[in-house]
Order: C-alpha cells, then structure tokens, then sequence
C-alpha cells in the first residue's frame, strides 16, 4: 500500500484537463491519500494551456511543462491547439512516441505499464474503480462522471479559483436553451487531406442533428449551437431547417460548457469538449445525446443515466468543407 500521492499524467485541452481533475478526485476521494497533476503541454502533438491551475492547490500542482522525448522548446508556438509539425508524433519517420502508439494499439500499453504500478484508464469505468493505493499514477483516457461527491468539489475548486463553474445546481431543472447543440468541425476537416489526425470520423452531417431534434419535437423551440467554427455550423444546420443562435462573443472554454449545461437538451460530438459538458448536463436536470457507433450501440465503457447515444453519419467525401476553408 502507497501513502505516496497519486500521479496524474494528463495532455490535451481544458476539457482533457478537466476530465484528468474529475478522475482523480474520483479515485482519492473519502480515502486520505492526495493526488498530483503532471500536465504534458505538448503530450498530443500539439501546444495547449494549463487551463485548470486555479482549480487546484498548490501541493496539487506537479511539473507542468514537461516536454516530449526529442522535442526541442524553441518550437514551442503561441497559439493553444497549434500543432508542432516538428513533434516527434507528427514526424514521417521512426520515432519513440510512434513505438508508443504501436503498443498502445496492441493493447500491451497496460501490461508494461503495471511492472512501474501506472494505471491506463483508457475510458474503462471498470479501470477507474480498480485503481487502488497500490498505483502510483493514473494516466490516459479519462472519462466523465457524474457523481455528486465529485461535482460538489468541482464546483468549490473552480468558484475558489475565479473560474466559471458549470458544475453547480443552484439553477437545477431552469434552462436557458431547450436545445444546446456543440458542433465541433476544426480538425474534422482533415478527415480526407491528412487521415489518422482525427480518427475514423469526419464533420458530422446536420442532417443527424435535424432528425434527432425533430424526433423530439424541439425544431421550433429555441435552439444555441457552439462551435469551433461558428458561423459555418450555423450554416449547415441552416441548409437542413435547423434555425440556431450563435454566441456573439466567446468569453472562455467555461463559459461555453456552462451554456450547455443550461440547455434542457443537449447535442454533442466526439470530443471531449461534448462528454464533459454532456455531464454537466445532466447534473442540471437535462437530458444528453452522445454519438455512438454504427449500430447505435454505446461503444463506450461507460454509462450514465440521462446520457443516450445516436447513431452518426458524416458528410461524404467530396463535401467542400473537406477542401475549402
């Protein structure tokens, strides 16, 4: 048995980061043991802030700027989401974070990872409730939760640290959208001209989300749709009969997955941005939509009450949005 800190190795954006927090709260909560956020700012290829730091105390801190094996600091750009073409992930030939990929495919990741007592979530609520005082670190593919221990410490954390906390129920079961829609288009658009950047998917057809929306007989209520690309998502959803708002003004990621969370119904893609906010729906009163496989099967290890899944279909190939930007 450890009495040492849990590590918590985590990378990607603020609601990756915000997913890391949720877990190890998670894990160490009711037991006396604390925990530690190692984040890697460029652990995805890419550049991302440190977004939750004023949520965390200062023992909770770890080394936050860590550098991948071989990547150099002058490299390092400006704009958060960037990616660093010189990253060893994106190089074209061998490289050690490829060898990590290939292991991780093989699924021989956790194995290895156990002779140095590392716990790979890997999105498996299973993995998450096995973690004992006998791990040393926690890593990789977390996953939302709704547990109302978990939000009640969120929601402390974030209104302590003067950040926008979208994790409160003061205004339970009172929404502001009867349809809250996040639309993530961005790197979708690479699904053709660079694959494997994005996965198997591409940007979602708005013909899916016409149909969920009219099947629930909410095509005529008041609809928000947010984006990484706003003014275009308004448009596709516009060109199948689907009327949205959009936020005139982006104030900060929190800001955004707090007006989803006041949204009685609420539509989501795959990103982590939508299974974060898809929680804090819920936790509100509301009701969240996820996308699942091809068979509408939740292809996820996890399940929570009030979160239900459909079945997405993507734009084809020879859509513009592949080729114009």
């Amino acid at each position: 048995m450890s009495s040492r800190p849990l590590k918590v190795k985590c990378a990607g954006g603020a609601a990756a980061q915000t997913l890391a927090l949720m877990n190890a709260i998670y894990v160490t909560q009711g037991s006396n043991r604390e925990f530690v956020i190692e984040y890697y700012p460029f652990g995805t290829g890419g550049y991302w802030k440190f977004e939750i730091l004023e949520a965390l105390n200062p023992h909770e801190i770890g080394n936050t700027a860590k550098l991948s094996v071989g990547h150099a600091l002058d490299d390092i750009p400006l704009t958060p989401g960037e990616i660093v073409k010189s990253h060893p992930i994106n190089s074209k030939g061998f490289s050690l974070e490829k060898v990590y990929s290939l292991i991780r495919k093989l699924k021989l990741d956790s194995l290895l990872l156990s002779f140095r007592h590392e716990v790979p979530i890997n999105g498996s609520m299973k993995r998450l409730r096995g973690v004992d005082h006998s791990a040393l670190i926690i890593s990789g593919g977390y996953l939302p939760l709704h547990d109302k221990r978990v939000f009640e410490s969120l929601d402390k954390r974030f209104t302590a640290g003067g950040l926008i906390s979208p994790f409160g129920t003061t205004e339970l079961n009172q929404f502001d959208y009867s349809v809250a829609i996040h639309y993530r288009i961005g790197d979708k658009r690479a699904k053709y001209s660079n694959p494997g950047t994005v996965g198997d998917d591409g940007v979602l057809d708005p013909k899916v989300i016409r149909n969920l929306v009219e099947e629930l007989n909410l095509l005529d209520t008041r609809i928000l749709v947010l984006s990484d690309e706003p003014a275009l998502a308004q448009k596709l959803l516009s060109e199948v009969g689907v009327t949205a708002e959009v936020q005139q003004k982006r104030e900060s990621i929190w800001f955004d997955i707090n007006t989803m969370a006041k949204a009685k119904l609420f539509i989501g893609t795959w990103s982590q941005v939508s299974q974060l906010a898809s929680v804090c729906v819920v936790n509100r009163g509301g009701v969240a939509y996820l996308p699942s496989n091809l068979t509408r099967k939740n292809s996820l290890k996890w399940k929570v009450d009030g979160i239900n899944f459909y079945i997405p279909q993507f734009l084809d190939s020879t859509h513009d949005i592949y080729f114009k930007k």
